[in-house]
């Protein structure tokens, strides 16, 4: 059961149901997300839903240990859906984002990745 100071209502969520909570504008936001992306940090996949290139880049940040640079604003906001397995290398990761969005080239430098709109 979900209950919050800022609810209106009690929720009880049913299996394969997520409720996303806005602390902000104090709503809430009945998904059904694909449970395959959900689980898939157990079976130590990478999955991306959706995700425009800086917040690929953000999310690759924190799993690799590297610093990412690149120009905020620098890159259009499509969105891509991946899924990469446990073992890829982040010069995997980044060649399929590369060939995927087609507007973005990376330099990796000791443990700095470039990133540039190109």
């Amino acid at each position: 059961m979900i209950e919050s100071d800022h609810m209106t209502s009690k929720s009880i969520l049913k299996p394969e149901q997520e409720l996303a909570y806005n602390r902000l504008n104090h709503e809430c936001t009945l998904r059904h997300p694909d449970m395959e992306d959900v689980t898939a940090w157990q079976r130590g996949e990478l999955v991306f839903s959706k995700m425009t290139v800086p917040d690929i880049l953000k999310v690759l940040e924190r799993r690799y240990d590297y610093e990412f640079v690149y120009a905020p604003g620098a890159f259009r906001n499509d969105r891509y859906t991946f899924r990469f397995r446990n073992e890829a290398s982040l010069h995997e990761v980044m060649e399929v984002v590369r060939d995927v969005a087609g507007n973005i080239a990376f330099s990796i430098n000791g443990a700095v990745c470039r990133v540039k709109n190109s």
